[in-house]
């Protein structure tokens, strides 16, 4: 009816089978890789040892959940809890997704919930740290803290 006959059509047919089939057969000749135990991707790894990588597997001396990051250091507004107090002019050192290191100019005693905003940022919005550590650095004081509650990555992209 379209001009093609009915003989070229099996021929290709038969063609196209004998293609499938003999990548079938290719692909079942292939030999079977050997199941490595040195190569075991769930085997335990031992700090220190020999497939140990800190940058995969974590610092076995690091309590931190979370990578600690470096960027610009971004200025920040420091009051009490309520954000009540007079604030107090600060700097981020560092952040994590728990937590950040604040460069201010007096120590903070452990404990103390913070309120903190991005000075520079408005509308302000506040958010609380819990203070972990604080030690003197050179001219600043660096105050360790801990995010209290959780808060949506565009409240804490401002901080850097």
């Amino acid at each position: 009816m379209f001009g093609v006959p009915v003989e070229a059509i099996g021929v290709g047919a038969a063609v196209a089978a004998v293609l499938v089939f003999l990548v079938l057969l290719a692909g079942a000749k292939k030999k079977r890789v050997k199941f490595d135990e040195a190569d075991d991707p769930f085997k335990p790894v031992i700090p220190g040892g020999r497939d140990y990588d800190p940058f995969t597997h974590g610092s076995a001396t690091d309590k931190r959940r979370s990578i600690r990051r470096r960027g610009i250091s971004v200025r920040v507004l420091v009051s009490d809890e309520q954000a009540k107090a007079v604030p107090q002019e600060g700097w981020v050192l560092d952040r994590s997704l728990t937590g950040m290191c604040l460069a201010v100019r007096d120590p903070v005693t452990v404990g103390t919930v913070l309120s903190v905003c991005v000075a520079d940022a408005d509308p302000r919005v506040w958010i609380q740290l819990k203070v972990r550590n604080c030690h003197q650095r050179k001219s600043v004081v660096a105050v360790g803290c801990e995010l209290v509650g959780s808060h949506p990555s565009n409240v804490l992209w401002p901080f850097g």
